[in-house]
């Protein structure tokens, strides 16, 4: 859900929260709730704040981290560690198993 509020506040919305304890907490703890989307609300003019692009690494910048030529960056990978040691199988076809050389990973 970090990525999603990071979406949102990129492309400029500032009124945006994460629940702390996920949904199942908030309705635990008796807040409401309600089927469907509320679009009563009013219209909000989406304004990019950044340049999507700005996120993005070129993938001559992570071959050149994998062979060890570039040290001045560091490549987090967040799934889960069995898959990150490449103990399940890929769910992309044709993807090798396990994580680029040097990566570290940040499993939830």
């Amino acid at each position: 859900m970090t990525r999603v509020y990071h979406i949102l506040t990129s492309f400029g919305f500032t009124n945006v929260s994460i629940l702390d304890g996920g949904l199942l907490k908030y309705t635990e703890d008796g807040f409401p709730v309600t089927p469907g989307i509320d679009y009563s609300g009013p219209k909000s003019k989406i304004r990019r704040l950044h340049d999507p692009h700005s996120y993005l690494t070129k993938m001559n910048e992570i071959v050149e981290f994998a062979l060890g030529k570039k040290s001045k960056m560091q490549l987090f990978d967040f799934r889960d560690e069995n898959s990150f040691n490449g103990h399940d199988p890929n769910p992309f076809p044709g993807c090798r198993q396990g994580h680029v050389p040097g990566a570290i990973n940040i499993s939830a």
